[in-house]
């Protein structure tokens, strides 16, 4: 009787089978290569790859998540804290309007042979009429309004560096350049160094600068009744 080997490959992985059985009709013997003992890695239609996938699924979906909530917690923390600052643009903007009208004119102090400012009776007309209406309860209100404002600015930031920089310093900056302006409006003399009349100099001459910055740290709203007031 003639002799039929054959072999059967039985359960398939990738391209190698992890075991095979050849069968001789010659005889009851039955042959196992132990070469043929060979695994790839992952099989073709393993459950373990499937697993795997599944947890990389898992962690960027998780990772996805953790970033749009980082986000949108961010967002409402930095509109919360434009919303506090829209008191200070709009108070900030009436009281200069009120004090040195739409456009400031070239407002200039007489200094006496040291430098400093003659005294109030001494100046300009033009001048006298606004360090008058800087020194009246209107701009006093204003003035407070803006000091609440950066208290409750700066309780709001809490330890967060990055908003206490973008925020809270950058108001009380130009809160201290407006403190030095209202309080010369009452006595020059308090104009007795350098940086106090610069400071000076600085909100008569650069109320557009000073408004755009105050302006990025506000909502739209409060931009729009900031404008508003300066009409």
């Amino acid at each position: 009787m003639s002799r039929f080997p054959f072999a059967f490959n039985i359960i398939f992985f990738k391209r190698r089978p992890y075991f095979s059985i050849v069968l001789d009709n010659s005889s009851d013997l039955c042959y196992i290569f132990n070469s043929c003992f060979v695994q790839n890695e992952y099989p073709y239609f393993g459950w373990g790859k499937v697993l795997m996938d599944t947890n990389y699924l898992i962690v960027y979906g998780l990772m996805i998540l953790f970033v749009g909530a980082s986000f949108v917690i961010s967002s409402r923390q930095h509109q919360r804290l434009r919303q506090i600052c829209d008191p200070f643009g709009l108070a900030f903007t009436e009281a200069a309007v009120h004090a040195i009208g739409q456009t400031a004119p070239d407002y200039r102090l007489k200094c006496g042979e040291h430098g400093l400012p003659l005294p109030i009776n001494q100046q300009p007309a033009a001048v006298q009429q606004v360090l008058a209406r800087g020194a009246d309860d209107y701009c006093k209100e204003r003035h407070e309004t803006m000091l609440r404002v950066l208290t409750h600015l700066r309780d709001a930031c809490g330890s967060n560096k990055r908003h206490t920089k973008v925020y809270a310093d950058t108001l009380e900056e130009i809160y201290r350049v407006n403190r030095v302006f209202f309080e010369a409006c009452r006595d020059l003399s308090l104009l007795s160094t350098e940086d106090d009349c610069t400071a000076f100099s600085q909100y008569l001459e650069n109320q557009a600068y000073i408004r755009d910055n105050i302006a990025k740290r506000m909502t739209n709203d409060g931009i729009a009744a900031m404008k508003k007031a300066a009409l």
